[in-house]
């Protein structure tokens, strides 16, 4: 579907912990510098398509920097907000009335 990467392409963006490669030439390069995420790179290729920009790609495992196919869900950005905002809600106990509450 397209080229193969080499490991020496991929970098790690340092403020985001998501791999990447420069590749301006490429169908999900944001056009200003070439830029492609390794993620949504390997999404696609596992698709058979190239992912549109309202598509997002999740990290089933929540490791960044593990961009197996297998571990990696593309959907809309409700869905992918949905699945983080549950993620960050923990079960608390109330230590006044014993009360199952989420936080």
């Amino acid at each position: 579907m397209y080229r193969e990467i080499k490991q020496e392409e991929l970098k790690v963006d340092k403020a985001l912990d998501y791999i990447y490669f420069i590749d301006k030439e490429h169908p999900l390069s944001s056009k200003s510098v070439g830029r492609v995420y390794y993620h949504r790179h390997v999404a696609a290729i596992k698709e058979g398509r190239w992912l549109t920009s309202e598509e997002h790609v999740h990290h089933i495992d929540e490791n960044k920097l593990n961009n197996e196919p297998s571990n990696l869900l593309i959907l809309t950005a409700k869905e992918h907000g949905r699945i983080h905002q549950d993620l960050l809600c923990e079960e608390a106990i109330c230590p006044v009335c014993g009360s199952v509450f989420i936080q």
